[in-house]
């Protein structure tokens, strides 16, 4: 006799904000680590006299805002990405919550489709954030990025 598939339990929308929370929260962290560190190497060679040049150093810091922009989305990217096409299936909080994601058939997302739903959470952000709120009222918990990347979010 056949054994009943188990039903797939989609991640409730609470559970992915308290996912997503750890997540920016542990990037930002490791974000502002390796930023500090490149301006305290950007520094190095004018010890003490950063206090009394404190105007140069915000010129500097403002000159440099677009390379650290970049710097922010590249190392956004590469988490969400590399995380979400894992062995793993899932971010640091994600993982925290019981939370993996997977493509519409259950299967591990390739780098591309962990990508492509990257790409779509900037979108969310641009329609302030209701791509991010669609998963609350989705009947598959499904936001706007996972649409758009044919992904689920499941629990174990």
């Amino acid at each position: 006799m056949e054994q009943p598939a188990t039903p797939i339990r989609f991640a409730p929308f609470w559970k992915r904000l308290v996912a997503i929370a750890l997540d920016y929260l542990l990037i930002n962290v490791a974000l502002s680590f390796i930023i500090a560190l490149v301006v305290m190497v950007g520094w190095a060679g004018e010890g003490p006299t950063v206090v009394e040049r404190g105007d140069d150093l915000v010129r500097d810091l403002s000159e440099s805002f677009g390379p650290a922009q970049l710097l922010i989305v590249l190392g956004y990217w590469l988490y969400f990405a590399l995380m979400h096409s894992s062995a793993w299936g899932a971010t640091v909080g994600k993982r925290a919550m019981g939370l993996y994601v997977v493509d519409t058939d259950g299967h591990r997302l390739s780098f591309i489709q962990a990508t492509l739903r990257f790409l779509g959470k900037i979108l969310s952000v641009f329609t302030f954030f209701i791509g991010f709120v669609l998963a609350a009222f989705h009947p598959q918990h499904q936001a706007l990025h996972d649409l758009l990347a044919k992904t689920h979010v499941r629990e174990w």
